[in-house]
């Protein structure tokens, strides 16, 4: 990628956060995650620090935002399936306890009622679809070309992080070479990148040994989640 312009917002914001396609569609499955209150409030603090894009700048490689494209519609269709298997497990677990209930005494009018609304899985799935949409309407897109490629290139024929796959890592190598060219060309720990790929970028927990120098020499920041780029969204 070729040196940015000295106004272009990529280094004008305070702060910077790169987004993967992992990411970007977690946003569609937190009503299926175990902390998903948890994740919705970071998710909906960061477009609010973001509304003042001088303050903290979303961006997207192109070819990533492609790999969005492609898995959205199937990601949000496969949390309406889940979504609806717990309906059915509500249900019979709600049958149990007021079985148990009767059982050790208690009066019918004591029983809990659970009435959940018969398109309660389609009306939550719609909300954090549309929060996704609302991730992506803050996104800057950012092209890539053979600075970037080239180098992204190097780590698949090295089998080196995040492409320990080889050719399947295209897309990560690609998406990793794009945020440290951008991280390079600004202060040191202002930009982060947000990817929950924790199988190609890291390693019992941390940054993948791999690329912890390229991050270090870059100034580039691991973020594993939302929470985490909330935390650098709000540093000072």
């Amino acid at each position: 990628m070729a040196a940015l312009a000295p106004d272009d917002p990529l280094l004008t914001a305070a702060r910077v956060v790169v987004l993967d396609a992992c990411s970007t569609l977690d946003v569609i499955r937190i009503p299926v995650r175990s902390e998903w209150s948890a994740d919705a409030e970071s998710v909906q603090q960061v477009l609010a620090i973001a509304g003042d894009a001088s303050a903290l700048l979303l961006s997207i490689p192109e070819a990533i935002e492609a790999e969005y494209q492609k898995h959205s519609q199937g990601t949000v269709e496969g949390v309406l399936n889940e979504l609806r298997k717990h309906h059915n497990t509500v249900t019979i677990e709600a049958r149990f306890m007021k079985d148990l209930l009767r059982r050790c005494g208690v009066t019918a009018d004591e029983l809990p009622t659970i009435d959940l609304p018969s398109d309660w899985a389609e009306t939550l799935a719609a909300q954090f679809a549309n929060l996704g949409a609302d991730v992506r309407t803050k996104l800057t897109l950012v092209p890539h070309d053979e600075d970037d490629v080239t180098p992204a290139y190097s780590r698949i024929a090295k089998s080196r992080a995040p492409a320990v796959q080889g050719a399947v890592g295209m897309n990560d190598s690609t998406l990793c070479e794009v945020a440290l060219r951008i991280a390079r060309q600004r202060p040191p720990g202002t930009t982060g990148l947000l990817t929950s790929n924790d199988k190609d970028f890291r390693q019992s927990g941390s940054l993948h040994p791999q690329l912890v120098a390229d991050y270090d020499a870059g100034g580039l920041v691991d973020l594993p989640t939302w929470r985490d780029a909330l935390m650098f969204a709000r540093a000072e």
